[in-house]
C-alpha cells in the first residue's frame, strides 16, 4: 500500500548571494569529424565494459577511443532502435542499456545480441519524450518522461517487464545513496519515493516550494525543470532549480538555499544531466558550463583557454564523469568536450611568459616576466602580493630604457631585493626606493660598474653573479666583492655567457656557461674547463649549459647538468667523466632548462616538450605535457625553483605551474583493453549476422572458432581510458603462435595470416 505524505520544506535564513568565479580550463573535443553521428548530444554513459555511449538526434553512438559505432533505426529490422532521436542512455543493473527517445518512448538494448526491444509505455497528450533514466538498488528502472514517471521492473530472467506510472506530468529523477528516488514534477513540487527490497513502492513524500519565495512560481515558463544531484561521497542531496540551488535535509526534508541567481533576469540553471565530483562540486551545463562547490557554496563559470571553444561551451547541456575521472561535457550542436581534472595537480597560472623564478623568505615566489621590475606571487592565495612594472614612473625616471629590463632578482633577509638589470640594483621591499650598486674594494675604492650581471645566486650574506669576463662574489652587508677572471674569451650570444652557478661545500664553485662547465677552486684560484670533445663519448654532451644540480644522494660525487641540445648529463667529479641521457633514453626533449630534485631522489626537468621526471635508480623517465595540465609544452630557462615545503615551480611561455611531486600519484590500475573488432579476410564480423562465427560481440568473447579456410584474421583492440586518446601503447600475443608478446606501439591492430589449423 502506498502512502502519500506531504512535508512542507522549511527554509534557512542563511542564503548566499550570486558570487561567481571564473576558471579557464583546457578541453579536448570530439565532433562529427571524428565519427560522432550528430553534434547535439543529450545524454552520456559508460558501460561496465568501459565503452562510452552518447545519445544524439541521429542515433545511439558507442565510442571506444578510436571509432564510433552508430545504432540507428532500420525500417526493415524490428530489432533496431525504435527511432533515431535518442534522448537518454543509461546502463541498468543487469548490464543492459536503457535507451530513451524523443517521441517513441523506451527501448532496452540487449548486450549479448546487440538487439533492441521496445518497452510499451502509455503516454498521454504530452507525448513520449524521455527526460532521464535511473535505477535503484532493488532493480527498478525509473523512466522520467514528459507524460509522467514510469517504474519498469523485470518479472523474469527474460525480457518481460511490469510497468507502473506515477504522476502524469514531466519529471526528472535521481537515486540517493539509500536507494530513494528524488524527483521534481514540472511546475509543481519535489518528491521522494521509498521502495522495499522486493521493489514495491512503500511511500511517497512530497515537498512544497514555499521556501524559494519569488524564485519559484507555478508558471511553467519559469519553472520547467528541476534536477536533483546526489553526492555519492557523503549522501548529500541537492536540488538544482532554474534560479537557485538548495540542499535538502534527508531526514526532515527541510531545504536551505545555497546559491541564487538574479530572478528572473539571470542565467537559468537548467540542465539535462549533471555530475558531482570527489571534491563535492556539481558540474552542469546550462547554456554555459558551471561548477558549484557545495562545501564553499560558491559558483564558478568555467571557460576554455582555447578561443575556438568559446562558443562551444555556451551550448553545454550535460556532464558525466567516467571511471578514470575524465569529465565529459556534451553540447547542443558541437559534439562532446573532455576535461581531465588530474591536470589541476599541476596548478597552472596562465599570465604570460616567465623567465626568472626565486623563492622568498616567506615561501613566496619572485616571478619575473617581460615588463616586470619586481613581482612576488603567493601560492596560498594565488595572487601577486607585489607587482611593480618597468613602466612605473619612478622606474622610468631612474633607468633609461636600455637598462630597464629585470633579468633576475633575489630577496634579502630584511625583505629588500637585489636585481640584475643592465646594472646591479638594490630596491626596498616595496620596489620604490632604488639605487644602482657600484663595486668597491676593501679600501672603499670604486672599481667599476658591473655591466649585465647574471644570474644571481644567494648564499648567506654572499651574492654570486657573473658578467662576460668575470665571476663575482659580492658581500651584501659590506658591498665589497671578490672576482675571478674566466680562463677563456667569453661568448655572449645568444645568451649571457654564464647561465648557472652552483657551490660545493668544499669551497669549489661550478659554473655552467656558453662554453661548457667550469670548476673554480677558490683556495688555489685555479680553473678547470670541461667541454664537448666529438671523439670522446665521456665528455660533456653539449657546451651550452642551462642548469646545474648536485646529486641528491651523492652530492660530493655527482653533478647533474641540463644542456641546450645535449639532454641531461651526469658528471662524475672523481672520474671526470660524463654520462648522457637524451631522447633515446626517454627524455622528451634534449633541451633541459631547469632541474629540481624531490624528496625521493627523483629529478624533475623542464624542457621544450613538457616536464620530465627521471628516476636515477632505474634510469626511467615519466613525461608530462600540456595535456596533463602544464602551462605549455615549452618552458623557459632560469624559471624554476623549490619552496621549503617541497612545492615545485616551473615557468614557461604561457605562465607557470606549481605542485608537490609526492601528490602526483601514478595510475597503477590495470589497463582495461577490449577487442572491438574481429575481421576475417578483411570483413568485420557482426554478432547480428547469423552466418558469422560469433555467439557474442567481440568485446564479450572468450573464444572464437574459425574455419581453416579463413587464413587471414585481424583483431582490433582499444584501451578504455580516454584521457590520452591515440597515445596508448599496446602489446599482444596469440598463445600457441607468438612465442613472445609483440610490442605494437600505438598500433591497435593485430593481423595473422596462414595460421596452422588448431592454433
Amino acid at each position: 500500500m502506498k502512502r502519500l505524505l506531504l512535508l512542507p520544506a522549511l527554509v534557512s535564513a542563511a542564503m548566499s548571494h550570486a558570487q561567481v568565479d571564473t576558471l579557464m580550463l583546457p578541453f579536448s573535443q570530439l565532433t562529427i569529424r571524428d565519427g560522432l553521428s550528430q553534434g547535439m548530444v543529450t545524454s552520456m554513459e559508460q558501460d561496465r565494459f568501459g565503452f562510452m555511449w552518447f545519445a544524439t538526434k541521429d542515433g545511439l553512438n558507442r565510442y571506444d577511443g578510436h571509432h564510433f559505432q552508430v545504432y540507428r533505426h532500420d525500417v526493415d529490422d524490428p530489432t533496431s532502435v525504435i527511432e533515431n532521436y535518442i534522448t537518454v542512455v543509461h546502463e541498468g543493473p543487469h548490464g543492459d542499456l536503457w535507451v530513451g527517445t524523443a517521441s517513441r518512448g523506451l527501448d532496452v538494448f540487449q548486450r549479448s545480441t546487440e538487439r533492441f526491444r521496445h518497452i510499451e509505455l502509455e503516454f498521454g497528450e504530452r507525448g513520449g519524450y524521455v527526460m532521464n533514466i535511473a535505477h535503484d538498488p532493488h532493480g527498478n528502472i525509473w523512466a522520467a518522461t514528459t507524460s509522467g514517471l514510469f517504474r519498469i521492473r523485470r518479472v523474469d530472467d527474460g525480457y518481460r517487464f511490469d510497468v507502473e506510472r506515477f504522476f502524469d506530468d514531466q519529471s526528472r529523477v535521481a537515486v540517493d545513496t539509500h536507494g530513494r528516488v528524488w524527483g521534481y514534477l514540472k511546475g509543481s513540487f519535489p518528491f521522494r519515493i521509498h521502495t522495499a527490497p522486493d521493489g514495491q513502492v512503500t511511500r511517497i513524500d512530497t515537498m512544497d516550494m514555499a521556501f524559494a519565495g519569488e524564485r519559484w512560481s507555478s508558471d511553467l515558463n519559469t519553472n520547467v525543470n528541476g534536477h536533483f544531484a546526489v553526492d555519492p561521497n557523503n549522501g548529500r542531496v541537492f536540488g538544482v532549480f532554474p534560479f537557485f540551488i538548495a540542499e535538502y535535509d534527508t531526514a526532515s526534508l527541510d531545504a536551505r538555499i545555497l546559491y541564487r541567481v538574479d530572478y528572473p533576469n539571470g542565467a537559468r540553471l537548467e540542465t539535462d544531466q549533471l555530475h558531482v565530483d570527489d571534491q563535492h562540486r556539481i558540474w552542469f551545463g546550462a547554456t554555459v558550463l558551471w561548477r558549484f562547490d557545495t562545501e564553499r557554496e560558491r559558483m564558478t563559470l568555467v571557460r576554455s583557454g582555447d578561443p575556438n571553444l568559446k562558443e562551444v561551451l555556451r551550448s553545454a547541456n550535460c556532464t558525466f564523469r567516467d571511471r578514470n575521472g575524465l569529465l565529459w561535457i556534451s553540447t547542443t550542436g558541437y559534439g562532446v568536450l573532455t576535461y581531465d581534472p588530474r591536470i589541476e595537480r599541476f596548478d597552472p597560472v596562465l599570465d604570460g611568459s616567465v623567465y626568472w623564478m626565486q623563492r622568498t623568505n616567506a615561501d613566496r615566489l619572485i616571478c619575473i616576466r617581460a615588463g616586470t621590475f619586481i613581482r612576488v606571487f603567493d601560492p596560498r592565495t594565488r595572487t601577486y602580493v607585489l607587482d611593480v612594472t618597468d613602466s612605473d614612473p619612478h622606474i622610468v625616471d631612474q633607468f633609461p630604457s636600455y637598462v630597464r629590463e629585470t633579468r633576475a632578482a633575489v630577496e634579502n633577509e630584511d625583505g629588500s631585493f637585489w636585481l640584475c638589470k643592465d646594472v646591479l640594483v638594490h630596491s626596498d621591499a616595496d620596489g620604490q626606493v632604488l639605487r644602482s650598486v657600484q663595486l668597491r674594494t676593501e679600501q672603499g675604492e670604486i672599481v667599476e660598474r658591473v655591466k649585465s650581471p647574471f644570474p644571481l645566486l644567494a648564499d648567506g650574506r654572499d651574492l654570486w653573479f657573473a658578467c662576460d669576463t668575470h665571476l663575482y662574489r659580492f658581500d651584501r652587508d659590506t658591498e665589497q666583492f671578490e672576482r675571478w677572471r674566466y680562463p677563456v674569451p667569453p661568448v655572449n650570444m645568444p645568451y649571457n655567457f654564464t647561465q648557472a652557478i652552483q657551490l660545493d661545500s668544499d669551497g669549489v664553485v661550478w659554473v655552467g656557461t656558453m662554453l661548457g662547465l667550469f670548476r673554480l677552486d677558490r683556495r688555489t684560484e685555479s680553473w678547470e674547463h670541461y667541454h664537448h670533445i666529438p671523439e670522446d663519448s665521456t665528455s660533456l654532451s653539449f657546451d651550452i649549459i642551462f642548469s646545474l644540480l648536485p646529486d641528491p644522494t651523492a652530492p660530493e660525487r655527482y653533478l647533474w647538468i641540463g644542456t641546450n641540445g645535449g639532454g641531461l648529463d651526469r658528471f662524475d667529479k672523481q672520474a671526470r667523466s660524463f654520462t648522457h641521457y637524451t631522447v633515446r633514453e626517454g627524455l622528451p626533449n634534449d633541451v633541459v632548462y631547469g632541474i629540481l630534485n624531490d624528496a625521493s631522489g627523483d629529478l624533475w626537468m623542464s624542457t621544450n616538450k613538457g616536464l620530465s621526471r627521471f628516476t636515477p635508480s632505474t634510469g626511467t623517465f615519466k613525461n608530462f605535457t600540456s595535456a596533463d595540465g602544464l602551462q605549455s609544452d615549452e618552458f623557459n630557462r632560469n624559471a624554476f625553483c623549490k619552496l621549503s615545503d617541497g612545492t615545485f615551480f616551473f615557468g614557461g611561455v604561457n605562465g607557470h605551474n606549481h605542485f608537490k611531486p609526492e601528490e602526483l600519484q601514478d595510475d597503477t590500475s590495470d589497463a582495461v583493453v577490449r577487442i572491438i573488432s574481429v575481421k576475417l579476410l578483411n570483413r568485420a564480423l557482426d554478432v547480428r549476422d547469423e552466418q558469422a562465427p560469433l555467439d557474442l560481440p567481440p568485446h564479450m568473447l572468450n573464444d572464437l572458432k574459425i574455419s581453416h579456410r579463413d587464413n587471414m584474421i585481424t583483431f582490433e583492440f582499444a584501451n578504455m581510458e580516454y584521457s590520452s586518446r591515440g597515445q596508448h601503447e599496446f602489446q599482444y600475443q596469440l598463445i600457441g603462435f607468438d612465442p613472445e608478446p609483440i610490442l605494437a606501439g600505438r598500433n591497435n591492430t593485430a593481423v595473422y595470416t596462414n595460421l596452422d589449423p588448431g592454433t
